[in-house]
């Protein structure tokens, strides 16, 4: 017989994907949801084209950060949980978007939506796991 060490192996029920992807689908949930009532308001309101940039951005922020929050919720790789969650939001919501107006090109902006998201969702996680040790 094999005597097992006392050190953890790397297997994939160490990383524990389900957090992960429920993470990433609250953050999916989410956007879909504040892009449905920002439509809603953009449709009925008379909101200037110069606001949808900003507010598109401030509704990525907010849903990696419930992401985030969820992947969490164990108080620990905050980090780690946050960069991953906006990263592959940020990916999968450049897939569905893509998907929807029949194109996919990769630019500048899309870059920058990398970026922010996985800044956001950096931020977000270290906030996360410090605020559930208080």
């Amino acid at each position: 017989m094999i005597k097992e060490t006392t050190q953890k192996r790397f297997s994939i029920k160490n990383l524990k994907i389900t957090t992960y992807a429920l993470g990433i689908l609250t953050s999916l949930i989410v956007a879909l949801s504040l892009i449905f009532v920002f439509a809603l308001i953009i449709r009925y309101a008379n909101v200037s084209n110069k606001a949808i940039t900003p507010v598109n951005i401030i509704i990525k922020i907010i849903s990696i950060a419930f992401g985030t929050f969820v992947a969490t919720k164990d108080g620990t790789k905050g980090l780690i949980k946050g960069v991953v969650v906006g990263f592959c939001f940020t990916i999968l919501c450049f897939c569905i978007f893509s998907i929807i107006a029949h194109s996919f090109s990769i630019n500048i902006m899309f870059l920058i939506d990398v970026i922010v998201g996985i800044a956001s969702g950096a931020i977000s996680g270290i906030l996360s796991v410090n605020i559930r040790k208080k």
